[in-house]
């Protein structure tokens, strides 16, 4: 009966990490299609001037994780070069970081959850900006289409209204193999073979309770607003 007990237990943990369930938003295969698509993750390789770069920044709540996604665009791709998964996470810290983030990878954009109205602020204070910029409607083709980086651009984003937008752009960037994720960045891809969405309810709607390293999705699908079409 022991024996038993072991081995339901054993194929429970083994359908939860390899097979989809119905709930699952990723397919397994697309999982393994764009994490088996080999890149250059070296420093010196995803450091260079002149590669586009965004920072995706997720302070969570209290009860939650600090998650940060890096993502670039080369040889015809989004490659996420850099995550973290911070957990009780020191806001004075996690500002510290950002800053030697966006000087150790040239970081173009951030876009941040604007829940966190204090980061927020501090951070857009810090790179020269009065008035903090809202990433809605009404600016995002304005500020897309501008080319020049000379200075980061700090994005509040209002996640209330923009999540299930956003979980859908990630699908759709994930299904058509549009990213590369090395295996190394545990977190993210854990993300998103764990993500399910809340039963009854928008397909697009992500159920955080069943979601692993759900902070660092946040971060990953805050970073793809740098595409245009969501």
């Amino acid at each position: 009966m022991e024996l038993q007990k072991k081995s339901l237990s054993w194929n429970r943990e083994y359908n939860l990490s390899f097979e989809t369930s119905l709930d699952a938003i990723f397919n397994m295969q697309d999982i393994e299609a764009i994490t088996s698509d080999p890149y250059e993750t070296s420093d010196a390789a995803c450091t260079l001037p002149g590669v586009t770069r965004w920072l995706g920044l997720d302070p969570g709540a209290s009860t939650s994780a600090f998650g940060l996604v890096v993502i670039q665009w080369r040889d015809g791709k989004l490659e996420v070069v850099y995550e973290l998964e911070e957990k009780h996470a020191d806001l004075d810290n996690m500002r510290k970081l950002i800053h030697s983030l966006i000087q150790k990878y040239h970081i173009c954009r951030v876009f941040v959850d604007g829940s966190s109205v204090f980061l927020v602020r501090q951070l857009c204070k810090d790179f020269g900006e009065v008035d903090c910029t809202l990433y809605d409607d009404e600016t995002k083709d304005k500020l897309l289409m501008t080319t020049s980086c000379r200075q980061p651009i700090i994005h509040s984003v209002t996640f209330r209204t923009k999540h299930r937008l956003m979980l859908e752009q990630l699908h759709k960037v994930v299904s058509t193999h549009q990213i590369r994720i090395d295996p190394k960045f545990k977190h993210t891809i854990t993300a998103l073979r764990t993500a399910t969405n809340k039963p009854n309810a928008n397909i697009w709607d992500l159920d955080k309770s069943a979601t692993s390293s759900n902070d660092v999705l946040d971060a990953l699908r805050l970073s793809l607003l740098c595409l245009r079409s969501w």
